[in-house]
Parts: structure tokens; sequence; C-alpha cells
């Protein structure tokens, strides 16, 4: 989660997270923003998004294992938390370099 400024605020990880691309043509009418979201390119979406968006990993988390949910409920938080300001990104990025950010400080991680 970044601000609008692109100043990093929280991030979460998990690896083999491509159950979150749905890309597929048949998954765009479920799943309209995360079908958006891509393997090969950085994918951000706004405060006016998370309401959508949150319904929509609350319906992809009922056909995912426990690991895959406790990513998943992470990005919830965030999602919660850019909702509730306008100045918030939420973004999806498949570059590891973003992951090596030396000025981003992780809130969240599933390494509990």
């Amino acid at each position: 989660m970044h601000k609008f400024d692109s100043t990093p605020l929280e991030k979460v990880y998990a690896a083999e997270n491509d159950y979150l691309s749905k890309e597929e043509k048949e998954d765009t009418l479920s799943y309209p923003l995360l079908s958006e979201i891509s393997s090969v390119d950085i994918c951000v979406f706004s405060s006016k998004d998370m309401l959508n968006l949150i319904k929509e990993l609350k319906a992809l988390k009922k056909t995912l294992g426990n690991y895959q949910c406790e990513h998943i409920d992470e990005i919830i938080e965030l999602a919660r938390i850019c909702e509730q300001n306008s100045e918030y990104v939420l973004g999806f990025t498949p570059f590891a370099t973003f992951l090596n950010d030396a000025e981003l400080k992780p809130i969240l991680s599933n390494e509990r």
C-alpha cells in the first residue's frame, strides 16, 4: 500500500501467489478487478475500488487453501485501511525488486 505520491506504507507477500491473477477470460466477469492483476506489470487500485476489491477477494478466498486464505486476509486488511484514506492506493506487483525496497517498512507479514 502506498500514498499517491509513492510513499510506501505497508506490504504483504506470499510466494507463488499466482492465484491472485484472474487473467483468464472466464474470470473477468466474476473478478473484474482481480482480472486486471498481471503477472508482468504493476496494477494499482484507488481507495474507491476497495469495496469491490474486498468483495472479489472474499469470493476468491472461498476457492483457496488455508495458507492462501491467510494471505488474502492480509490483503483485505490493507484494502480496508486504503478504503478509509483517499490518499492511499493498493498495488500488486510481480516484481521482486519492489519487495527489496529499503524504504518499505513491513507492518504486516505472512511470517507470523
